[in-house]
């Protein structure tokens, strides 16, 4: 493995000029041959001729959006942004089939970044340029064609590391997405950090399944592979969620040694593959399945251990991970190999927001440690009140601080001193707040939940991932991982939770069951007594790009009258 400094786009160029013939990346949709393979020469030589007409389109330092599905236009797309000195910004194309909820998500974002120029494939310009070239956040702007046959040279790179490269939208998940300013340093820097942490070496083969539109899709399937010289296989989203045996089918085949994705993905391993499917697998090389962007659930990670150790899965090669687009992608991960941390707390102390050792197993929650920080870089646990460090024995919120951080929002000058100002009472060091909230657990980080969803009821700080997980779990017909939990109010102005839950079609008695058995297992299980429960059909339940579930999205939509209700039941 060859590790070459400078900027990507350099990085680029130079690895075509070593290794001209060895393999970059290979593409097939559904995670299944026949694949497209393309290597390092001819990926620099595609890159360089879309670069030249990005140049001969807009100026140097203008934003171009990359309106391209995942695969190796997307890489060439990309790297062309970089090797043309322009600003890159990706976002998830309009689904066709859910044009009303998709659109304007992308429209907010050519709105907000001020897109120059877009950046797109043939049949994606056949199919949309009618639909978008006329909205007003896209008048008049040029179309650049990714795939269309060229040669090219930009002539020398413009070397500067604090350039803006990137913009990347954040999820959206607790407000409307905004754009994180990302420099070749801090693409840079937070690749390091990643390379170490997960032991990258020239044996390692990457397997991604993950939309580049997010940031863990990303970096792991795109911008290290490239900086380390490392053979990568790329699918579609799409394909991995219809099928999901196929990425583990993908990564058997390819011998790949890195993959991963959120929490859900490791579910629908599990409960959407037969063992017809498991039989013949071989997941021996498969040394860091990465599990972050959303909770880590601990049953989650036994539950694949245990499915997955007849086809040589081993449990230390789970890797859970935590970040956000902020900090470019990575904030904590293991530095040593080893089987997951499980810590335990008491649900009473973890509602009182106090770190103690549970010692009654029947009302523990447990948590999947994170990692440590990476070299160069800090975490520390604020009170976000007093802006104070808190006791080793509290709960927090997450700090950030190091060359991976951001230098801010695009345009929003007042969000960006309020997220990435953050200073302790005592130091005048500037911190992202994560608006994440968690512990330190023996130089670990652990992720308790969100400080904007905690649910407050009679003096008690409820986490909404337990409210869903142990509705999700009392009746067969309700769908995993697809509802949303959140604070609502009651006729008399008190404080209470409301659920939106997606279901399987059912009947009016299965739906009234439901209904029972969700309340009764809520109260059992949390002691909490839910004022509104509303049943819908899959797809309701708003969800960002990376799979986290929009709760205050949800709520707002349901407050509204805006979802299509099978049943909803409110306490009198």
């Amino acid at each position: 493995m060859t590790l070459l400094e400078g900027t990507l786009g350099t990085i680029l160029a130079t690895r075509a000029e070593l290794t001209p013939d060895q393999l970059a990346f290979t593409h097939s949709t559904d995670g299944a041959p026949p694949y497209a393979r393309i290597d390092y020469g001819d990926l620099h030589t595609w890159a360089q001729g879309v670069a030249a007409r990005i140049r001969d389109s807009v100026d140097t330092g203008a934003r171009v959006l990359l309106l391209i599905e995942p695969g190796l236009e997307f890489v060439a797309g990309l790297f062309a942004c970089f090797q043309a000195g322009v600003v890159a910004i990706s976002t998830a194309p309009p689904n066709p089939r859910r044009i009303h909820r998709t659109l304007p998500r992308l429209l907010r974002v050519c709105a907000d970044a001020q897109v120059d120029a877009v950046l797109t494939t043939r049949a994606m310009y056949e199919s949309s340029y009618a639909e978008l070239s006329g909205q007003s956040e896209l008048t008049g702007r040029p179309w650049v064609v990714v795939d269309d046959t060229a040669t090219g040279s930009t002539g020398p790179l413009e070397d500067d590391p604090t350039a803006v490269a990137f913009i990347q939208y954040t999820s959206g998940s607790t407000s409307a997405p905004r754009g994180v300013m990302l420099s070749q340093e801090n693409l840079l820097a937070n690749a390091r950090v990643i390379e170490k942490a997960l032991r990258i070496s020239s044996e390692s083969r990457v397997f991604s399944w993950l939309p580049p539109s997010h940031d863990m899709g990303l970096f792991g399937g795109v911008l290290v592979p490239v900086r380390l010289g490392i053979p990568t296989a790329i699918m579609s989203p799409q394909g991995f969620l219809k099928r999901p045996h196929r990425w583990l089918e993908g990564i058997s085949g390819f011998r790949a040694t890195i993959s991963g994705g959120p929490n859900f993905a490791y579910d629908l391993a599990c409960f959407r593959t037969s063992p017809e499917q498991r039989e013949g697998l071989d997941l021996s090389t498969w040394d860091v399945a990465f599990n972050g962007a959303e909770r880590i659930r601990a049953q989650t990670v036994r539950d694949f251990t245990a499915t997955f150790a007849p086809c040589g899965f081993r449990p230390e090669s789970i890797y859970p991970c935590y970040g956000l687009a902020e900090a470019t992608l990575m904030v904590s991960g293991p530095l040593t190999r080893r089987a997951p941390t499980f810590v335990e707390l008491q649900r009473s102390d973890l509602e009182a927001g106090v770190v103690k050792a549970g010692t009654d197993v029947s009302v523990n929650h447990t948590f999947v440690a994170c990692g440590e920080v990476g070299e160069g870089h800090e975490v520390v646990i604020v009170d976000p009140t007093t802006c104070r460090r808190c006791p080793p024995d509290r709960i927090g919120e997450i700090w950030f601080s190091g060359p991976s951080v951001a230098p801010g929002y695009w345009r929003r000058p007042a969000d960006t001193e309020e997220r990435f100002g953050g200073r302790l009472a005592d130091d005048d060091r500037r911190y992202l707040r994560t608006g994440d909230l968690g512990f330190l657990c023996e130089g670990e980080v652990v992720i308790t939940g969100r400080l904007s969803d905690i649910i407050i009821v009679r003096g008690r700080n409820l986490y909404p991932q337990d409210i869903e997980l142990v509705a999700e779990e009392a009746h067969p017909l309700i769908r995993r991982h697809c509802s949303a939990a959140f604070a609502c109010t009651t006729a008399s102005g008190q404080s209470a939770v409301g659920m939106v839950l997606e279901v399987e079609p059912a009947d009016e008695d299965e739906l009234t069951q439901i209904i029972s058995a969700v309340h009764e297992q809520v109260v059992k299980e949390l002691d909490v007594q839910v004022h509104s429960i509303a049943l819908v059909g899959p797809g309701n339940v708003p969800k960002t790009t990376s799979g986290k579930t929009q709760r205050k999205l949800c709520a707002k939509r349901f407050r509204s009258g805006e979802l299509t209700l099978f049943a909803v039941w409110d306490r009198t």
